[in-house]
């Protein structure tokens, strides 16, 4: 994406426009819409980049990960592709993979997915591969990083359901020795959740 693409979609991102942006920033109305035409000084390219906390390389589209190219370039190898073959699979020049390849330029998110996509794998899947990932994976799932991903997604999705399964609450209670006052608190409670997840 261009520069005033990323400002418009980082925007978007924190609910403002770019003329409150502007403003927020003291600078003058239209004035990044003018960066398509003229370059912005290098101080107003910080205070955007500040504000949306993110790095001058991501604003600007030149990606910001760093440190993955011997890992492109290992596993390109491992399968036999070329750098042309590659570089056509991704859509980039066969100087640009090299410069990713090489750790010159940090690669953006869309290109590591390119990459990985390429090489039938996820990107997460490269990085442990070539033993760049930071995070820990469960043992039980036997280094499947993808499958520990998914799991961890599911249990976050878990965690903020508001709303229980009342059809588990009920079957604890059916067949067990409960008196009448207790039947009567359950079903009270089974009624409450009703209540609540028809709101």
């Amino acid at each position: 994406m261009a520069l005033l693409e990323n400002i418009q979609y980082l925007c978007g991102e924190q609910g403002t426009s770019v003329p409150k942006l502007e403003q927020s920033l003291g600078f003058g109305k239209g004035a990044i819409y003018k960066w398509e035409k003229s370059s912005p000084t290098a101080d107003k390219l910080q205070k955007v980049a500040n504000y949306f906390r993110v790095s001058l390389d991501y604003l600007l589209g030149r990606g910001d990960i760093y440190d993955v190219g011997r890992a492109i370039k290992e596993e390109r190898e491992d399968q036999r592709l070329t750098e042309k073959d590659l570089a056509d699979e991704i859509g980039v020049s066969e100087f640009e993979l090299s410069q990713y390849e090489e750790d010159i330029v940090p690669l953006t998110e869309e290109i590591v997915n390119k990459i990985a996509k390429a090489f039938d794998m996820s990107f997460p899947a490269l990085l442990v591969k070539h033993n760049l990932y930071d995070g820990d994976i469960h043992p039980h799932f036997d280094g499947d990083v993808d499958a520990h991903i998914a799991f961890k997604k599911a249990e976050e999705q878990d965690a903020q359901s508001e709303v229980p399964d009342i059809q588990t609450i009920a079957a604890h209670h059916d067949g067990d020795d409960w008196d009448d006052e207790e039947l009567a608190i359950i079903e009270q409670f089974k009624k409450f959740v009703r209540e609540k997840r028809n709101k």
